[in-house]
């Protein structure tokens, strides 16, 4: 399965949109009905992928206490005592791995997370919505677990746990 990254904003940037190539990805129109019901009327709705898929774009967070334990009951079998791995050993390559710093990402990828500020701020409103397809794109029921709003300054600066959630990036106007 893959990600897919749909964002949506109203119909009178379509234009504005498709004429900006300049952040190197593709674009598809996609029209499900169960995201677009979320929207208001005259929203357009856009794949955002590499080409294929979206994966590239999102790394769920690590949960390090999770991959310690993990690796601690693969290691306690009695094949890898066997192998030499005694409890000591064990506890050493754990030490290890908690003082590894974290590489990659966690979240939207950075230049994604410009590429959705950058569109929210231009617009002034933007939804984000990141899922899984199982079955067909057009006709197949996609979860909205919640609807959450953020500031694109947010989108740029926090890890915002995003899947299946309708997040809308709004500017906010002065009245």
């Amino acid at each position: 399965m893959c990600y897919f990254l749909t964002i949506c904003f109203p119909e009178k940037f379509r234009e504005a949109f498709l004429q900006n190539q300049s952040w190197g990805f593709d674009y598809e129109e996609q029209n499900n009905g169960s995201l677009t019901q979320h929207l208001a009327d005259h929203w357009c709705t856009f794949e955002v992928t590499t080409g294929m898929c979206s994966c590239d774009f999102f790394s769920k967070p690590v949960d390090i206490e999770q991959e310690v334990e993990k690796f601690r009951k693969k290691h306690m079998q009695p094949k890898f005592r066997k192998k030499g791995w005694t409890p000591g050993k064990i506890e050493r390559a754990i030490e290890d791995i908690k003082s590894k710093p974290q590489t990659g990402f966690s979240g939207f990828r950075p230049d994604v997370r410009a590429f959705l500020a950058h569109w929210g701020n231009t617009f002034g409103i933007l939804a984000v919505y990141l899922h899984f397809y199982h079955g067909i794109t057009e006709t197949e029921s996609l979860p909205v677990l919640e609807k959450i709003s953020r500031s694109p300054q947010q989108i740029l600066s926090e890890n915002i746990d995003c899947e299946d959630r309708l997040v809308m990036i709004s500017v906010p106007r002065n009245c």
